[in-house]
């Protein structure tokens, strides 16, 4: 019987709906930049971002002196968050019927405030007011909706002068009135303008306004941690199932040993059926589990891949892991000049730059570049007085780009004059094949040099022997 309670209890906690927590401190920091303190000769108020454009919505009579006459623009001073600037608003459009007032500056928000895409407004909803009651700038109070009117709202939130023209919001940081201390002739306190009203008054001006929510119901670490208490739940379930089998186990065990009994008599009839009712019990049991378990699993899959589209939503390529690698390949060269008969013996000092770039994507693949650097030669050359300009040594530079560990490709120009030789005309390419590429390295090089002036092209190949090592890592 415990056991059934629990399998209920189970269900109970994975089908009831998520719903979104009232969160005063998140409706702040998420609205409050969107918020304008608004300054007069008369006295000051609140307002608020409606678009990008600059839009701003509050009440008239904080833009009105004591006779209910508008001022003019350069006597209405707008403050953002954060900035003792001031702006003056370029237009100034004003709805006497309902006391509002839309002003115009020339800035670009941080933060708008939407409108609550319902106009229904349910009593007892929970709502916070931000304005500058009593000239305490930024001011947050909390309370709930008492009662709705057509046209108007009523609330227990503490709304004090400075408050009026600012914004009333829900949970999910959507406008749903305009706190105001007075409304025409109206003498209630904690009254607020609906929502519906400044739609039509909106639309009625043509000025557009966002209905977006600014704090969604459920968001990414509501879902992680929805995710891995069903995963929880599963486990539980999959250690009484076993523990399920283990009774079953045992059951047909005393069945066993309960039907020699049996074989005795009438007298052991009452055993016999109270052992097949068990038996009906655990086969109901066994169903009943199977059936839950897999509604489960059903539910635990279509979860995952909801939460796997969320987190989709929230990653980003970024790169796990950057190392920069230099290593010094120092070997000897000994080649001949096919062509003329000439031996040529020369060194080679190579010195190369490894990049290593990762980075992890949402397939948990990543990339991984090659190693490049440069070669600096060195040679001598001997043979027959045909090709005494190149009885000299000579030095070559150039650019190598190593293919896995285990191939070489490069090539280069002469760097420097030797006697009768113009370097300019002089280069080279090199094709090269690791036997071990570690830190002892043997290298089948070959290479060819093809001179312009004298037209003619040397062919050479070599192994050469070299230490790599790592001497800077990052």
């Amino acid at each position: 019987m415990k056991r059934v309670k629990k399998i209920i209890l189970i269900l109970f906690i994975f089908l009831f709906p998520l719903y979104s927590q009232f969160d005063a401190k998140k409706i702040y920091n998420k609205c409050a930049d969107g918020v304008v303190y608004i300054s007069t000769p008369h006295g000051f108020g609140s307002g608020f971002f409606i678009n990008i454009d600059g839009w701003i919505l509050t009440n008239l009579h904080v833009i009105s002196d004591e006779y209910g006459d508008t001022y003019q623009k350069y006597s209405i001073k707008v403050f953002t968050r954060g900035s003792s600037k001031y702006y003056n608003p370029e237009i100034v459009k004003t709805y006497k019927r309902y006391d509002l007032a839309l002003l115009k500056i020339n800035y670009v928000p941080r933060v708008i405030i939407p409108l609550a895409d319902k106009n229904e407004i349910s009593v007892g909803e929970e709502a916070v007011a931000i304005g500058h009651p009593s000239g305490l700038e930024w001011t947050q109070t909390k309370g709930s909706v008492s009662k709705t009117y057509d046209e108007l709202i009523q609330t227990d939130i503490s709304i004090n002068p400075g408050n009026s023209g600012g914004p009333i919001l829900n949970s999910y940081g959507q406008m749903i009135g305009i706190a105001t201390v007075k409304f025409l002739n109206i003498e209630t306190t904690n009254i607020g303008i609906r929502v519906n009203v400044i739609k039509d008054y909106l639309d009625y001006e043509g000025i557009q306004y966002s209905t977006k929510p600014l704090i969604q119901s459920a968001e990414k670490d509501n879902l992680e941690n929805e995710w891995e208490s069903l995963k929880n739940k599963k486990r539980e379930l999959e250690e009484e199932r076993k523990q399920f089998e283990q009774e079953k186990i045992e059951f047909f065990r005393l069945k066993e040993e309960s039907r020699a009994l049996l074989e005795k008599g009438d007298e052991l009839r009452e055993l016999k059926v109270a052992l097949e009712k068990k038996q009906r019990l655990i086969e109901e049991k066994e169903t009943n589990i199977n059936n839950t378990y897999r509604k489960i699993e059903n539910d635990l899959k279509l979860r995952e891949i909801d939460l796997e589209n969320k987190i989709k939503q929230y990653s980003y390529i970024y790169p796990e892991h950057f190392a920069l690698e230099v290593l010094s390949n120092n070997g000897y060269f000994v080649g001949k000049n096919i062509k003329s008969g000439n031996f040529l013996l020369g060194a080679t000092a190579t010195l190369l730059f490894r990049f290593d770039f990762s980075r992890v994507t949402s397939s948990n693949s990543y990339s991984k570049a090659n190693r490049f650097g440069v070669q600096y030669l060195i040679f001598r050359n001997y043979g027959d007085e045909k090709y005494k300009i190149f009885d000299n040594v000579q030095q070559f530079a150039g650019l190598i780009l190593d293919f896995n560990e285990s191939l070489r490709l490069g090539g280069g120009v002469e760097v420097s004059k030797g006697k009768n030789v113009f370097s300019e005309r002089l280069i080279y390419f090199t094709l090269g094949i690791y036997f071990k590429p570690d830190q002892f390295t043997f290298l089948l090089d070959s290479k060819a040099f093809s001179h312009q002036e004298f037209k003619d092209t040397f062919y050479s190949v070599g192994l050469s022997i070299g230490y790599t090592g790592n001497f800077l890592r990052w």
